[in-house]
């Protein structure tokens, strides 16, 4: 699928949830400012929200809700997530229910890291989070060569094929490492996330 189609997509399924509403757009690669501006355009063409990003690297998780307190009906975007340590995502998980708004959309930009780490650390928060929104990788901007070149590197390092893998993530048995999860949506099976 384009990228183009991908993200338009995205929007439109993610737009389309009730105010209040947690939503994860889940890339291939640690997000980028690109990659930011791109979901901002799209919302803004096909929403016209008022849009506020966030950049939460610097933000601790009980300062998070005051952010966006101040944001009322305001579509937020979150990113930065790639970076939390543990310890972060056990305060996101202690300080959840704050975040918590009647208006407005809270969409969160995570990559493999982010995938892996909200699962193992952030349970409860993951749990509030629908839909998952998988943008493949070219909307990562990854060339068709850069794809597999990348591929081929997690086929080496874990002595596996891609089939191996699709059928792991198929039953409980994979564990959602940032390298599976980023295997995954290079075989464009972000489904499988």
């Amino acid at each position: 699928m384009r990228s183009e189609t991908q993200l338009f997509e995205a929007m439109r399924r993610g737009g389309n949830r009730a105010p209040g509403s947690w939503i994860a757009v889940v890339c291939a690669t640690k997000p980028d400012e690109f990659l930011i501006n791109e979901i901002r355009s799209e919302a803004e063409a096909q929403f016209s929200p008022k849009f506020r990003v966030i950049d939460i690297r610097a933000i601790e998780p009980f300062h998070i809700a005051q952010e966006m307190s101040r944001l009322d009906d305001a579509w937020v975007l979150l990113y930065g997530f790639d970076h939390w340590t543990p310890q972060r995502w056990h305060a996101a998980e202690l300080n959840r229910n704050s975040w918590l708004r009647e208006d407005g959309s809270t969409w969160f930009l995570l990559g493999p890291a982010a995938v892996s780490n909200i699962g193992l650390h952030a349970p409860n928060v993951k749990s509030l989070i629908g839909p998952y929104l998988v943008l493949g990788a070219d909307q990562s901007h990854m060339t068709p060569a850069e794809c597999e070149a990348r591929l081929a590197q997690l086929r080496e390092h874990y002595g596996k094929t891609d089939t191996q893998i699709m059928a792991d993530a198929e039953s409980p048995t994979l564990e959602m490492t940032p390298h599976m999860v980023e295997w995954l949506i290079l075989l464009d099976r972000g489904d499988l996330v």
